[in-house]
């Protein structure tokens, strides 16, 4: 917590979270510096995932943002939690939340057509990390593994966990491995040299938007292009 940012949650007057966990780091400074009552929480409404992974810890995936359905339940928290905040311009933001609703659907009416081109035996996924969990199950993909076993890059995976996922990709028949634009690509190129997959070389982008003028610059624009990947590698068999 720089200076800066205290000096902001003391000027804010509502503090947009993701939650589902996500933000636990924030409860102490919050404490200290005043605004735990201004935190409005995105995930109200949202149906929690665990993790794929049985052996991770985390109690719920918080990238539940990785699908249309519910970065729309975002938009309409975001939605009432400025229209309480500043009644008087209530009908502004739901206008403009209308708008973006628009825009996701549209989205996830273009992601499903695009996941209902790849045949059903090419439409297993390895990733970087188990980051991809809401976007499977609502998209009709089968999680093969990830390189690293939960959704904690901060320590690599032992040698007997990579040695599984390396049979685990064999034994699928899986030829691409998605790398993602947070993470590094080292340990999942090490894999695919072992496994002869290859890693794709545009990465999805899971915890952040792309740049500006990327096209995933918006939540919208950034499932399409994870779903243009997707559809891309898996489609051509890697």
């Amino acid at each position: 917590m720089t200076p800066t940012a205290a000096a902001a949650i003391e000027r804010s007057d509502v503090i947009l979270e993701s939650g589902a966990g996500l933000e636990t780091w924030l409860e102490r400074p919050l404490q200290t510096i005043g605004g735990v009552g201004k935190v409005r929480d995105m995930s109200v409404g949202v149906h929690l995932r665990a993790p794929d992974d049985p052996s991770a810890s985390e109690e719920v995936d918080p990238h539940y943002w990785l699908t249309a359905t519910n970065a729309i339940r975002m938009v309409e928290n975001v939605r009432d939690a400025l229209s309480a905040t500043r009644p008087d311009l209530a009908g502004n933001f739901a206008d403009r939340a209308a708008a973006y609703v628009t825009r996701l659907k549209a989205a996830d009416t273009q992601i499903r057509q695009l996941m209902e081109e790849i045949p059903a035996s090419r439409r297993g996924i390895v990733t970087n990390h188990d980051a991809m969990a809401y976007f499977v199950a609502a998209y009709g993909l089968h999680f093969v593994g990830s390189v690293f076993p939960s959704m904690d890059v901060s320590s690599e995976p032992d040698p007997a966990q990579l040695a599984r996922l390396a049979d685990t990709i064999r034994s699928a028949g899986v030829t691409a491995i998605f790398s993602e634009s947070a993470v590094n690509p080292k340990l999942a190129k090490a894999i695919a040299n072992e496994t002869g997959a290859h890693v794709v070389a545009e990465p999805l982008y899971t915890d952040s938007l792309g740049p500006p003028g990327s096209g995933a610059d918006t939540l919208d624009g950034m499932l399409l292009h994870d779903a243009q990947v997707i559809h891309d590698a898996l489609i051509s068999g890697g």
